[in-house]
């Protein structure tokens, strides 16, 4: 398994964030026509509009998914709930990662907290793109701010 989430992890570097928002979209379209891929890290699904219907809405999907998913993320890391203690620590630690290595540890914690396996490698993907690097200090506030332009 863990050989799977480092491909996983390594294919998702090819990616800018516009195409990953719109790989989010087509995934989860996908899962909904046939949620045996729900649990694949890497499903060979592309975009197909008699299938998945018109590029505009999936692209919706993909920044409602991230939105949702960003949210939650911004609540455990920024937050200071006690029972989030442990996921908050595992997310920090994972930012401080290289790419790849940071994609792949954030997998599990966002299959743990409910995302399909499918749709999490994209997430954490975006995240890591998003926030690797930054210091603890400023991840905060940088989150706040990309949240705010994501709800535009």
């Amino acid at each position: 398994m863990i050989e799977n989430i480092t491909v996983a992890a390594d294919d998702l570097l090819e990616y800018d964030e516009v195409a990953l928002i719109e790989l989010l979209g087509i995934r989860a379209k996908a899962m909904q026509r046939d949620l045996s891929i729900a649990g694949e890290l890497s499903p060979k699904v592309k975009y197909d509009a008699t299938y998945l219907g018109p590029l505009e809405e999936v692209k919706a999907l993909g920044s409602r998914i991230l939105r949702r998913w960003n949210k939650e993320l911004f609540h455990i890391v920024c937050g200071t709930s006690k029972d989030d203690e442990v996921d908050r620590k595992n997310i920090l630690n994972a930012l401080t990662l290289g790419e790849g290595a940071a994609i792949a540890a954030l997998i599990p914690i966002l299959t743990a907290l409910g995302l399909a396996p499918t749709l999490a490698a994209v997430v954490a993907a975006i995240v890591v793109k998003r926030f690797l690097g930054s210091a603890v200090e400023t991840i905060c506030d940088t989150w706040k701010q990309q949240e705010a332009m994501d709800r535009e």
